[in-house]
């Protein structure tokens, strides 16, 4: 230890008044910071866990992709998980019946997770349906419905695509005529080189809120039946043909318009109202979607921030600043005994990292426990603002 750094430590034990208010007030401006910056960083991943349990942790979903889409999508190091599903085809409802039930009934298979884990980043790709009664299907003739099917007779008057052999029960029979569900120029749909296929009821789910892709169970005006996963398509035979869906879940991707142009290189399918982004989820993951900074959370959290800096260099300069008049016959004293420029400014600093050193830990303690105990106090409260649920 040199001589300067043994008179710093000197002065400032001489001084324990001026060197305790120091150290507070560099421990309370630490703390103030990081009370802000751990207050914002807990309400962005509270934010992104509620949104990952209501919507699911997917980035990309698109239910028109052929199976040579989806083996590249696996085989691509910026996807890090993928979950797929098979499409069974479509049937149109009689007009009697699509009054109160939808247009269309499709088919679709139980997901099967082809890489990565069943739960990225803690939570399921979506929400995936529950069960009401019976059990889940063990094969491709077997299916769940929703639970606002049950009861009812569908095709009772001999018209329309699907047809059941009374009111619809578990253990039930439905004979739907499974196409490929198109668009018409004039915009009205139809279903092209439909197939009839006997369906078992096995079950019947929960009927789930009209959000594509956050929940499994959703189709756009049409209700959704279920087969075991890992049934064959019933639709298409090529390895080109739209045969299958999937929710992707991505990485290394910093902003929408990356994001965009990935899928659309892996896939060849430029956007499509069939191809969704999890936009809601992005600012949270750090993907740019290019609103400017000024409207997230982060934005708060530096104005706070400089605030705080400011009020706290104004309290510590004026605490030096005592300090130095009170050592300018000191500085003066060892100037005179060759003590050059840069060996005074050193004994400054080393005055300054000596209370930094014991003054930024300490805040940064007191910051973080203060936000740790704010937050356990006021958690209900807080789970009810972010909607995460219980805790």
């Amino acid at each position: 230890m040199g001589i300067f750094t043994r008179f710093t430590l000197r002065s400032l034990a001489k001084n324990r008044v001026r060197t305790a208010v120091t150290v507070v007030g560099i421990a309370l401006s630490t703390a103030l910071l990081a009370a802000v910056l751990t207050s914002v960083g807990s309400m962005q991943a509270a934010l992104m866990e509620r949104t990952m349990a209501t919507e699911g942790s997917w980035h990309v979903f698109s239910s028109e992709l052929s199976a040579t889409a989806v083996d590249a999508l696996a085989d691509s190091d910026q996807v890090s998980d993928l979950m797929t599903f098979t499409k069974g085809g479509t049937a149109a409802l009689s007009e009697e019946d699509a009054r109160n039930l939808g247009d269309f009934l499709t088919l679709k298979s139980m997901p099967t997770v082809a890489k990565g884990s069943d739960e990225p980043m803690g939570a399921p790709y979506a929400l995936m349906p529950e069960l009401v009664e019976g059990g889940m299907p063990q094969t491709a003739d077997e299916v769940i419905l929703p639970d606002y099917l049950k009861g009812e007779t569908l095709g009772a008057d001999g018209s329309g695509g699907v047809r059941s052999d009374g009111p619809i029960a578990v253990g039930s029979s439905v004979t739907a005529d499974l196409g490929v569900r198109t668009a018409g120029p004039d915009g009205e749909e139809s279903i092209e080189d439909p197939r009839p296929r006997t369906l078992v009821v096995t079950g019947f789910y929960e009927r789930q809120p009209p959000f594509l892709a956050n929940n499994y169970a959703v189709a756009t005006y049409s209700s959704v039946a279920i087969n075991a996963a890992g049934s064959p398509a019933g639709i298409g035979a090529g390895a080109d043909d739209a045969t299958m869906g999937a929710y992707v879940v991505t990485r290394g991707i910093g902003s929408v318009d990356e994001m965009h142009a990935f899928f659309e290189e892996a896939t060849g399918l430029a956007d499509a109202d069939t191809t969704l982004y999890h936009r809601t989820l992005f600012p949270y993951l750090g993907i740019s979607d290019g609103r400017p900074i000024w409207g997230t959370l982060w934005m708060v959290a530096i104005v706070l921030a400089a605030v705080i800096v400011v009020a706290s260099v104004s309290l510590i300069y004026n605490a030096f600043a005592i300090s130095v008049a009170e050592r300018t016959r000191q500085f003066g004293l060892l100037a005179s005994l060759g003590a050059s420029r840069r060996q005074l400014r050193r004994t400054v600093l080393a005055e300054a990292l000596v209370l930094g050193a014991v003054g930024v830990p300490l805040g940064l303690v007191l910051g973080v426990a203060g936000t740790v105990g704010a937050f356990a106090l006021s958690q209900e409260a807080f789970t009810s603002l972010v909607g995460t649920g219980g805790g």
